[in-house]
């Protein structure tokens, strides 16, 4: 709850909840059989994105521009974004025409 009080006297407040989720640095998506697994994130830029089939990826700014895009294997693959901005990005995931998209966060 938020108290304000103007410059004449007059007293007004507000409530607001605040949910916070707890951050374990692994986000871990899966749809019908499909598996994105990213790790650290939040990172500095150097990411990594495995995969338990081979998928195209495609990761967007939060303008919804492109900014990296590859065929990746299945397993442990290596991504950086050390010359993107801080922000928030979203990873897009598609194989045997399903799509997942994860968030991932650079500080």
């Amino acid at each position: 709850t938020v108290q304000g009080i103007d410059q004449n006297g007059c007293v007004n407040q507000g409530s607001f909840v605040l949910n916070v989720s707890l951050c374990l640095g692994v986000d871990n998506y899966s749809s019908n059989g499909a598996r994105l697994l990213i790790y650290p994130n939040p990172s500095h830029g150097e990411f990594v994105i495995e995969l338990n089939q081979n998928a195209e990826i495609e990761i967007f700014n939060s303008l919804g521009q492109k900014v990296y895009f590859n065929n990746l294997l299945e397993g442990k693959n290596h991504i950086e974004l050390i010359n993107q901005s801080k922000g928030i990005y979203f990873v897009q995931m598609k194989c045997n025409n399903q799509v997942l998209t994860s968030p991932l966060i650079k500080e």
